[in-house]
């Protein structure tokens, strides 16, 4: 069964923010980042337990192209994302 997503205020700015960043780089490469971003979050809507655990209640899934993770944190079967980190 899939978890249901819930997104802080500061994930979607720091997402918009990167996509702009991106596709002013690099016309194509903002869609490419967030498609990127939208496969890693199909990932864990359905498995959210197999990210590796950051600093205790957290966990954190690295996209595979863009140097960029996803922190959230997974409680009775909900995932609420809380930040998109560079590095």
């Amino acid at each position: 069964m899939s978890a249901s997503l819930r997104f802080s205020r500061r994930f979607l700015a720091e997402l918009e923010a990167n996509i702009a960043w991106y596709e002013l780089h690099r016309p194509g490469r903002g869609a490419e980042f967030e498609q990127a971003v939208d496969h890693a979050l199909k990932r864990v809507r359905d498995f959210p337990q197999s990210a590796a655990a950051w600093r205790k209640q957290f966990r954190a899934v690295r996209l595979k192209v863009f140097n960029h993770a996803i922190v959230y944190e997974f409680a009775d079967g909900q995932v609420f994302v809380v930040g998109l980190f560079h590095g």
